[in-house]
């Protein structure tokens, strides 16, 4: 039996632009238009991984509400996460649909104070 990705991963996936050569796929998130307090956090993690920890250490700080999304058994989100954010790497953390970064990204916008703004804006 084939697995369905939940309506809002299949609409980002749908969605995805392709970067054009020597771009990144990734936009910056402090230049990216201001997020609401309700915006939806999604870390996508592995069991195991010790920056998928440290990425939600960091997030549980802030005392934001996240989901934490479990993909070591799902090719077909793993896929999605490679196409959105041009990563094989894990966590990823994703804020109304829209790719952040994974660890070393959340860490830097944590000490130039950026993440705070995009999360309580």
């Amino acid at each position: 039996m084939q697995e369905t990705l939940p309506h809002y991963l299949m609409a980002a996936a749908n969605a995805k632009r392709q970067a054009p050569e020597g771009e990144s796929r990734a936009t910056d998130p402090v230049q990216a238009q201001p997020y609401a307090k309700t915006a939806k956090l999604q870390l996508y993690v592995v069991n195991g991984c010790h920056y998928c920890e440290r990425a939600k250490a960091l997030l549980s700080r802030y005392d934001v509400r996240f989901d934490e999304i479990f993909v070591e058994d799902n090719k077909q989100l793993q896929a999605w996460i490679v196409a959105c954010s041009g990563r094989k790497v894990l966590p990823q953390l994703f804020v109304s649909e829209r790719h952040l970064g994974g660890f070393f990204e959340l860490r830097r916008m944590s000490e130039q104070g950026s993440l705070e703004i995009l999360l309580f804006r």
